[in-house]
Formats: C-alpha cells, sequence, structure tokens
C-alpha cells in the first residue's frame, strides 16, 4: 500500500515538475524577446539574463509547488539546485552533440537530450536538493 502512494506522489510531482519546466521555458524565452525585440539588448546579454529569470521561477516554483517546502530556503540548497542544473545543462549539451555526431535528426537529438536531462534534474531535485522525508515519501499524504 505504501508503494503506490508513494509512486502516485512521485508521479504526480513529476508531472508538476514538467509543468513548471514549461513555465520555466516560457518565461526565458518571453523575456529574451522583450529583451531583444523591444528595448534592444544585445543578444548574449538578454540570454544570460533570461536564462537566470527561467532559473529563478524553476527554484522558486519546484522548491514550494512541486516538492512543497515552506521552511526558509537554506544557502547549501541554492548551492545544489544551481549545481545540479549545470549538471543538466551539461548532460543536454553532451548529449547533443553525440547524438548529432551519430547523425541523428536535430529534433530527435534536442528531445532525447532533453528527456535524459529532466531525468536528471528531477531525481536531483526531489532525492538532493529538495529532500525532505515528511515530503518526498508517503507521508506527504500520498497525493
Amino acid at each position: 500500500m505504501e508503494d503506490k502512494g508513494f509512486h502516485r506522489n512521485t508521479v504526480n510531482q513529476s508531472v508538476r515538475f514538467a509543468l513548471v519546466g514549461l513555465l520555466n521555458t516560457a518565461v526565458d524565452f518571453g523575456t529574451f524577446f522583450v529583451m531583444v525585440r523591444f528595448l534592444h539588448w544585445n543578444v548574449i546579454l538578454a540570454q544570460s539574463v533570461s536564462y537566470a529569470c527561467g532559473i529563478l521561477n524553476s527554484y522558486l516554483c519546484n522548491r514550494y509547488l512541486t516538492f512543497a517546502h515552506r521552511n526558509p530556503p537554506k544557502y547549501s540548497e541554492i548551492l545544489k539546485f544551481i549545481t545540479l542544473n549545470g549538471v543538466s545543462y551539461g548532460i543536454s549539451v553532451c548529449g547533443l552533440s553525440m547524438l548529432r555526431k551519430l547523425l541523428w535528426p536535430l529534433v530527435l537529438c534536442k528531445v532525447a537530450s532533453t528527456l535524459v536531462a529532466f531525468v536528471v534534474n528531477f531525481i536531483g531535485n526531489k532525492w538532493w536538493v529538495f529532500r525532505n522525508t515528511k515530503h518526498n515519501s508517503v507521508a506527504h499524504g500520498g497525493e
């Protein structure tokens, strides 16, 4: 019985995590295009700021919505989050590059590398960054 609650909680969290990811992408793209098209910012500066906005949105939404943490954030948690996102980014870039060398179509390379990075990022957030047995176990109510 506990396995069903844990599984349901993990599935619910992964769905919320994916939805937050879509929102992060919208924040990133929206911020980028506003800065470039309307504010006439340099593309590289706009990319840096918009990516940072997406990461900030990711941290806040995943912390409070996906993994339901209510306690104040700790410096170590933020550092873990940044580290994990750097690793996930590296995985996506390496995967994309390797699959392109195998002559996969670009869209399949992008989808496959994004899916692998998504799984690594979700697992890292659930069991490392936002690890809290109260919130990541059946005790969370099994949602």
